[in-house]
């Protein structure tokens, strides 16, 4: 989604937002901007000006835009709540999503929450039994475990926080695809359902019962994001980064908003085509099924 994309007409935005979700199945043009920011960011949004941001968003022709409710390094850019880390750079007293959204609603654009799965600097260091573990055992420096405590621990809770305070438009999330991990309590897990070890090879007897396992655990890991959103918001957009497209093909749940990618500019055109052509049968695959 990196860029403007689409074909509908040129719209003007002078309405706030509409409170419908419906509005996703006609935003063509959405534009992402990376927003990852390491606890070392010095200066950190110190110019920010909200109404020029939005303003150049507005020039842009954009329908939608992304807001960052917490980034790859696992810092938030809000104030209200507990559950969050706010960014240890973020200037005092601003609420960096809050002027987002505000700044974007008067102009009638869309906000779309963004929301980085595993990455965190606060939890590794806070949490290091959280913490993604790689075949040989080895801890990763920035990752948590995507099936662990943390789904129910800190994930829902802080879910449950930001669509609570904030008029997010749709939440969008970005890695939650299925992924070994090694880490205790996954291999715990697999062990009481299959009485074996996580395989670390595809030539392992029990490979295809771990495949299946963990595809199945990540999809209860989405359901459970679902059900937390839509108890606060009901439906509200959700979306996946690149869950059900041909890197990760599985049938579209009825609880998942939209069909999300963010694809590399320097070919939109075509690989925007080539996932839609993919995607379009895939809505209610299930049910025919």
């Amino acid at each position: 989604m990196a860029g403007a994309a689409g074909m509908a007409a040129p719209q003007v935005h002078t309405a706030a937002a509409p409170a419908s979700h419906d509005w996703y199945a006609t935003a063509y043009r959405k534009l992402f901007f990376d927003f990852h920011s390491q606890s070392t960011a010095v200066g950190l949004a110190s110019a920010f000006d909200a109404e020029k941001w939005a303003r150049r968003v507005e020039e842009a022709n954009a329908q939608a835009v992304s807001v960052f409710t917490k980034c790859g390094r696992g810092w938030s850019f809000y104030r209200k709540g507990r559950v969050r880390y706010v960014h240890p750079q973020l200037p005092a007293g601003l609420d960096m999503l809050e002027e987002q959204i505000r700044t974007l609603h008067r102009r009638g654009i869309r906000a779309m929450g963004y929301y980085h799965v595993f990455g965190s600097e606060p939890l590794v260091r806070d949490r290091p039994g959280w913490v993604q573990r790689n075949a040989a055992g080895e801890a990763s420096p920035t990752a948590i475990c995507k099936l662990g405590p943390v789904v129910e621990e800190h994930w829902m809770p802080h879910l449950e926080e930001i669509v609570s305070n904030y008029e997010v438009d749709a939440m969008f999330f970005d890695g939650d695809y299925a992924g070994a991990c090694y880490c205790d309590h996954c291999r715990q897990r697999f062990r009481q359902i299959a009485g074996a070890d996580i395989p670390k090879s595809n030539a392992d007897p029990v490979w295809n019962r771990f495949v299946a396992w963990n595809l199945e655990e990540h999809r209860r890991v989405r359901q459970r994001i679902a059900e937390t959103i839509h108890k606060v918001r009901p439906g509200l957009p959700i979306l996946h980064n690149w869950v059900y497209a041909i890197r990760h093909p599985e049938l579209v749940p009825d609880h998942v908003g939209g069909m999300m990618g963010d694809i590399q500019p320097d070919d939109q055109g075509f690989n925007g085509s080539y996932h839609a052509r993919w995607w379009a049968p895939l809505r209610g695959a299930h049910q025919r099924a």
